[in-house]
């Protein structure tokens, strides 16, 4: 079995209050950020949901100050997986609550891979834990829906099959 691990420890949003950290682990565990102004912390927060797509949001913060922070995640049988130091630096921006931004929207032109004649994988980043739905149709008025099932994630993907082919 391979050990408890941590992946892709990103800062997708900070603001001058406000630090959104998101990293994954290779199988259900919590979810801990320590964190403070020096590599000692002295604070943290935590949620005891065991899943491998984790997010913390980090309020109350002072603007323009620079915070340290190591993310902490264990599994159900008490293993331990815990990141390097990182650091990141609050911005003058007091903006409360960060934005739900969409990126690295897949597929970019009909001939991007992924695109066939009758499907379509589509693919997208979310800045912020979401639910992920598809909507489309042969019109402006779309009428079909998929809806990407929970846990709530970063990254989306899903195909949209039984698509006409040389249909717009």
């Amino acid at each position: 079995m391979a050990r408890h691990a941590i992946t892709d420890v990103a800062i997708p949003y900070q603001s001058g209050t406000l630090v959104v950290i998101q990293w994954r682990t290779n199988e259900p565990s919590n979810s801990q950020v320590f964190y403070g102004l020096t590599s000692r912390y002295g604070q943290q927060k935590n949620d005891g949901a065991r899943v491998t797509v984790h997010e913390i949001i980090l309020t109350n913060l002072t603007p323009l100050t620079t915070y340290h922070f190591q993310v902490r995640s264990t599994d159900k049988d008490g293993n331990v997986a815990l990141s390097d130091n990182h650091v990141v630096r609050t911005t003058s921006d007091t903006t409360a609550r960060p934005p739900l931004e969409l990126t690295a929207i897949r597929p970019v032109s009909s001939n991007d891979t992924g695109v066939t004649d009758t499907a379509v994988e589509i693919s997208w980043r979310s800045s912020t834990l979401a639910t992920g739905v598809v909507r489309w149709g042969p019109t402006d008025r779309l009428g079909r829906t998929i809806t990407l099932p929970a846990p709530r994630d970063f990254a989306h993907r899903t195909t949209v099959p039984g698509l006409q082919p040389n249909t717009t």
